[in-house]
């Protein structure tokens, strides 16, 4: 879902994840938000969602409940979102350091 307000945004997070191996099941747009929030809905092990904040470059894990279209993970892009210019240029990088399951954006 991007929140961040810039659509270009909601293209290169689904670009990255494709490009790691990632299963986007679907995409849209929410109401404006300032944190990137990946809601784990399935008890995804951490090695995932780290590498997933390491993809965003930023981003809080959350516990959601399980959905029953079978997505693993929600990921709410934020404002803090930055990619400019060919580099990420977040300053409020979350802790980061790997696997693939199906995901993402509902």
């Amino acid at each position: 879902m991007n929140g961040s307000g810039n659509s270009k945004n909601l293209t290169k997070v689904t670009d990255d994840l494709k490009a790691k191996g990632y299963n986007v099941y679907k995409t849209g747009t929410t109401s404006k938000t300032s944190k990137t929030t990946i809601i784990n809905k399935a008890d995804v092990s951490t090695d995932i969602t780290d590498e997933i904040q390491s993809i965003l470059n930023t981003g809080i894990v959350q516990s959601g409940t399980t959905s029953s279209n079978s997505v693993e993970l929600t990921i709410i892009i934020g404002t803090d979102y930055k990619y400019e210019n060919g580099r990420y240029t977040n300053t409020n990088r979350s802790t980061v350091t790997n696997y693939l399951p199906t995901i993402v954006s509902s």
